[in-house]
């Protein structure tokens, strides 16, 4: 089934990537930082106002800042109240699945402008209480007793990969590689350096 509208991604921003630059600003700066870019680098010109809905991705915030409900007060801070706002949460693909609610939103004519964003600061727990907070994306009846986390679920993903299609390690490897290299180029990466190490 085809879309009613076509839509269009036209702006885009983001903060830099490191937990040392965002250690003293919560995530509503860091969202307000990123809002700000996207506005400014549309061609002709954005302004809050022409803002119909606000689309948030978010996992963990709960965990890692002790605040849930990050739609509307995303909104207010920005300056976009009174709009509609909603939190999509799909675990990592929850930015991906808030692009895919504002499109279906335009697509289907209720809105013509929609602020689609993420924020997770992930640097506010411990290694062993972020993994656990992560860990809410599980089945907690299934895979938690079982003791599984989430690289030994990407693990069990990568050999089930390996046994159907033939892969290889080292295929999986360059995939890596390819990011670092990448983020050698991007100003706002977290780990800016090549290689592995």
């Amino acid at each position: 089934m085809g879309l009613a509208r076509d839509v269009a991604v036209i702006g885009a921003g983001m903060t830099r990537f490191h937990h040392s630059i965002h250690s003293e600003k919560n995530s509503r700066e860091i969202f307000l930082e990123a809002v700000r870019e996207s506005l400014d680098s549309v061609d002709n010109g954005v302004s809050v106002k022409d803002i119909d809905a606000l689309v948030i991705g978010g996992t963990v915030g709960e965990f890692f800042e002790g605040q849930s409900h990050y739609a509307s007060l995303m909104a207010d801070w920005t300056g976009l109240l009174p709009i509609p706002s909603l939190r999509v949460e799909t675990a990592c693909a929850s930015s991906s699945a808030a692009i895919e609610v504002a499109a279906l939103g335009i697509a289907s004519g209720a809105y013509d402008t929609v602020l689609v964003g993420g924020v997770e600061r992930m640097s506010t727990l411990k290694t062993e209480d972020a993994t656990q907070a992560l860990m809410s994306g599980v089945d907690m009846a299934y895979d938690h007793p079982a003791g599984v986390t989430n690289p030994a679920l990407y693990a069990m993903m990568a050999n089930a990969h390996f046994n159907r299609y033939g892969s290889r390690w080292e295929q999986l490897a360059a995939i890596t590689i390819k990011n670092h290299h990448n983020a050698t180029m991007n100003p706002k990466a977290q780990w800016r350096r090549e290689g592995l190490g």
